[in-house]
């Protein structure tokens, strides 16, 4: 487990090890102290949900290999942490053709994001997980900086459209009452700010380094205006 820093740490060299440049980036709701504990649990009386998404796109142009791998490892690490795995606690979503599991349309992703939020109180903890691919689209309500939305795609997004960073953050975020956690890990392109949240932290070499002390800063892409007019 340990503290944010020490998971971004362990994502870092997790990616080097692995010959990738990426960066990984923590988004939330309020600058959260870095050297704080991460933790998963529920408060007092809460319980835990979580939704997991992953998808290959098998047959698609732009086919993936390791995605619905990676929502099927995140669903036995969830377990191993104490999260129910039955269908009142988790639903999987991913395109692996097995029996009994979900494909993850827009529809169906739309529809468990639904179920994730629904009836939350303060106390629960919810985990959203999205392994496949991100993109970005023209802004189109001007609530972006750089004039772009990040989305994530859908099995069937060429037909039934891909989901923007604003419809997650009405659907996943807004909903949810006061004391009620939301963890969301997102495996894809432009995924840092796939939810448009006001702060913002970009694990760098530098803002790592020994005696660097990182801390969280406002997101300049949030666009409170925005929100408040969802």
């Amino acid at each position: 487990q340990g503290s944010y820093t020490q998971l971004l740490e362990y994502m870092r060299k997790t990616l080097a090890s692995k010959g990738l440049r990426q960066v990984p980036e923590l988004s939330a709701s309020r600058a959260l102290p870095l050297d704080a504990q991460f933790d998963l649990g529920p408060g007092p009386g809460g319980q835990s949900k979580a939704l997991l998404i992953g998808i290959d796109y098998r047959g698609h142009p732009g086919a993936l290999r390791g995605c619905v791998n990676d929502a099927l490892n995140v669903r036995t690490w969830l377990m191993d942490n104490g999260v129910p795995g039955d269908a009142a606690h988790m639903r999987v979503l991913v395109d692996d053709g097995e029996d009994g599991h979900i494909m993850p349309t827009r529809q169906c992703i739309l529809e468990a994001i639904q179920w994730l939020v629904t009836d939350v109180k303060e106390g629960d903890s919810l985990f959203f997980h999205y392994s496949g691919h991100g993109a970005q689209v023209r802004d189109k309500n001007g609530d972006e900086a750089d004039g772009l939305d990040e989305t994530i795609l859908p099995l069937d997004h060429e037909d039934a459209g891909q989901i923007i960073d604003d419809e997650l953050l009405q659907r996943l975020v807004l909903p949810l009452p006061k004391g009620c956690k939301l963890t969301a890990l997102m495996d894809c392109c432009h995924s840092g700010t796939a939810l448009d949240l006001p702060y913002i932290f970009q694990a760098t070499e530098a803002a790592m380094a020994p005696g660097a002390n990182p801390f969280m800063v406002p997101n300049p892409e949030f666009n409170l205006e925005a929100v408040l007019q969802m």
